[in-house]
């Protein structure tokens, strides 16, 4: 059966492409808003890269990705960044993904500075208990490798893995190295261990946006909107009791000058 859909909700068509909706969530919603969620069923790139170009650096971008680590990356993204609004891009599966409570999740990272006192043992005992697996070389996030006194350790948040060195029970280095060639190319101060595994994944992505103003790309029919009300709904069909946005895909004209003056004197209109 049909789902009933709440007459709080806002209907937005005549937003052809990404770097429209980008447009529109923008200049609409973003100036009143501490945090949107922009949900698609698309392919997110054209609008997170107009949304990088419409909202300027006062806006976090912040793209959430389909598999485990990428997303408890984001995560941490999330936590880090409170001083300035959000604008999260996510799929409908990412909606209703389980995830940790925020509460446990932050409570669970832990980090790592250089010249701290700690056995090589008990680090990888944490790591293990984190989720990390162990195996002879990392090669994808959430992995880790041990061999005499290296530890190396692939974070999900980070871009490259960190090669931990130990001398006795001290962290002497910590520098970052390269998966094909494994030659180490910077030093870190630091490396921040995420958990990667939960007894029990409770919340939702909505739970870690408090003030979260939702946005729908093109909703499947049978969507249920109850838990979502106040939301915006992007169509791709007009509707009676919808806005109509306005914006239009820009048109190749191909030195076609009578359809470009028939352009300009619709946009002076």
């Amino acid at each position: 059966m049909r789902k009933t859909q709440p007459t709080s909700l806002s209907f937005i068509y005549g937003l052809p492409n990404g770097a429209a909706k980008a447009y529109f969530v923008c200049q609409k919603i973003l100036p009143n808003a501490q945090n949107i969620l922009f949900v698609t069923g698309e392919d997110p790139v054209d609008f997170e890269e107009a949304a990088r170009e419409f909202a300027g650096p006062q806006t976090h971008i912040i793209s959430f990705p389909e598999t485990d680590t990428g997303r408890l990356a984001a995560l941490y993204q999330l936590l880090r960044v409170t001083d300035k609004p959000r604008l999260v891009c996510a799929s409908y599966e990412n909606l209703l993904a389980p995830l940790p409570k925020r509460d446990e999740f932050q409570k669970r990272i832990f980090t790592l500075r250089r010249g701290d006192t700690l056995r090589r043992q008990e680090l990888l005992d944490k790591l293990e208990a984190c989720g990390y697996a162990r195996e002879e070389y990392t090669e994808a996030p959430g992995q880790y490798a041990a061999r005499g006194s290296v530890v190396d350790i692939f974070c999900p948040q980070e871009n490259y893995p960190l090669r931990c060195y130990f001398s006795g029970n001290r962290l002497d280095v910590i520098n970052a190295f390269d998966l094909d060639t494994q030659n180490t190319h910077h030093a870190a101060e630091e490396i921040v261990i995420l958990p990667l595994c939960f007894e029990q994944t409770e919340a939702r992505l909505v739970d870690y946006l408090p003030q979260v103003s939702l946005v729908f790309d093109q909703p499947e029919p049978d969507f249920d909107f109850a838990a979502f009300p106040g939301a915006y709904v992007i169509t791709q069909l007009p509707r009676a009791d919808g806005e109509n946005a306005g914006l239009k895909a820009n048109i190749p004209f191909q030195a076609n000058m009578e359809l470009a003056d028939r352009e300009v004197a619709s946009l002076q209109a």
